[in-house]
């Protein structure tokens, strides 16, 4: 009885071990293909210059008749209600793409986020 437990014992560890080995070459090969020169790097600056567009549309289409984004004495809005100021103004003549849209409301909620009186 004692030696058919040994024997279970050996062939489980052998059996684990042996995946292991198997597993093993495959993994060191998958790492090499990591060894060159990454194609996608990261770029440190891709915030920055993704905030400089959404001002830039801002003040494109904005600070004609809005002389700044900033006045403490109003709560932040919700990226619905910054949609609807845009509906709004194009009431009033403005003329907007969909996606200058979304980087001024972008821009809008950011900056006053967690003051508006619902969040979302």
């Amino acid at each position: 009885m004692r030696d058919s437990k040994r024997i279970g014992l050996v062939a489980g560890l052998t059996l684990v071990f042996g995946c292991i080995a198997v597993l093993a070459p495959a993994t060191d090969a998958g790492l090499d293909a990591w060894a060159g020169e990454p194609k996608i790097k990261p770029n440190p600056n891709a915030k920055a210059q993704a905030k400089q567009q959404e001002f830039a549309v801002f003040n494109k289409h904005c600070v004609q008749c809005h002389n700044s984004v900033a006045d403490p004495e109003r709560p932040g809005k919700t990226r619905d209600e910054w949609y609807a100021t845009i509906n709004l103004m194009e009431g009033h003549g403005l003329d907007i793409s969909q996606e200058e849209a979304d980087m001024i409301v972008d821009l809008l909620y950011n900056l006053r986020r967690g003051m508006e009186d619902t969040p979302g």
